[in-house]
């Protein structure tokens, strides 16, 4: 059995990019992040609203001042972090998974993709 003294944490960081087509996906259009870790669900929508506060070189040419999928230009992403202790008590091993909200890209502009990388500290 697992020993329960210890903690989890999930990290996590997610940038949306592409936006020229119908939606402005995934880099100018808000979505929600699924993580599941044992029976466990943890959701965020991955959004920025801070962007027009972002300091910059005052040179900074484009779109910077808009709210963005989980980054600004010039500005660090910031993690999103899960305790997910719980997913682990009375376990050796639990699932991960990772899913987005249902999103179809329509085939104009550009390809919306996303950024993710995840990292599961235990301490």
């Amino acid at each position: 059995m697992q020993d329960i003294e210890r903690a989890y944490v999930l990290r996590s960081f997610i940038t949306g990019h592409g936006w020229n087509n119908r939606q402005n996906c995934a880099e100018f259009c808000p979505k929600t992040h699924f993580y599941k870790v044992a029976d466990n669900e943890y959701s965020r929508e991955v959004w920025r609203t801070d962007c027009s506060q972002t300091k910059t070189d005052g040179v900074q040419r484009g779109t910077w001042r808009y709210s963005r999928a989980g980054w600004c230009p010039g500005a660090q992403v910031h993690p999103w972090e899960m305790d997910v202790t719980n997913a682990f008590i009375g376990r050796e091993t639990a699932k991960l998974s990772y899913r987005l909200e249902d999103f179809e890209w329509q085939g104009d502009g550009d390809v919306p993709f996303y950024y993710m990388s995840g990292v599961l500290i235990v301490y």
